[in-house]
């Protein structure tokens, strides 16, 4: 491995071994970096590391037992409003659920409790391929202003697709709001 890429090794172990809980001291670093990454690195090294992270405004807070990143892409908190919303939505197939869930999950420490994860096989999720199809074309709608039309349809018992209103429903105004809402937040 060449020395350049020594800082995204260390920056990896930063992210998914450090915590509030579990800070790191550099002989661990070194260790971690080392074991995983199969790297050997001087404890100055690991210093100038330290250096470039806050040149790059990621913070590090140090304590007596060692250092940990400060902020993370996602809080703890987030990363568990993101899964358990993305396990309660029912209109996401299972396995694009478990993906998102783990990529979410890969923005945490090793020791971030993703025992929650089982609750994915009791949700009934639908077998929905187009749902992300879907979000891209309203997506592209919205930044070309154009308009979106839409049924809303039901099944009834003997599972046949039916209408729940006669005519269609135009979304342009509705999702040009919807547009100013999301990048208001």
């Amino acid at each position: 491995m060449r020395k350049k890429e020594g800082i995204l090794c260390f920056l990896d172990v930063m992210i998914k071994y450090s915590d509030e809980n579990h800070p790191l001291s550099v002989a661990k670093i070194m260790e971690l970096l080392k074991e995983k990454h199969h790297i050997d690195v001087a404890k100055q090294t690991v210093y100038n590391y330290f250096e470039v992270l806050e040149a790059m405004n990621i913070e590090v807070v140090k304590g007596d037992k060692g250092r940990y990143l400060l902020s993370r892409t996602l809080e703890k908190e987030e990363a568990f409003l993101l899964c358990h919303s993305i396990i309660a939505n029912n209109t996401i197939e299972e396995k694009y659920s478990q993906d998102m869930i783990q990529k979410i999950i890969g923005t945490q420490s090793t020791y971030f409790d993703s025992s929650f994860i089982h609750y994915i096989y009791n949700v009934d999720k639908k077998d929905n391929k187009d749902l992300f199809l879907n979000i891209s074309l309203i997506g592209e709608c919205i930044k070309t202003k154009c308009k979106i039309s839409f049924n809303y349809t039901t099944y009834n018992f003997k599972k046949e697709i039916i209408n729940k209103r006669e005519k269609n429903i135009m979304l342009f105004h509705y999702v040009l709001w919807l547009a100013t809402i999301v990048t208001t937040f």
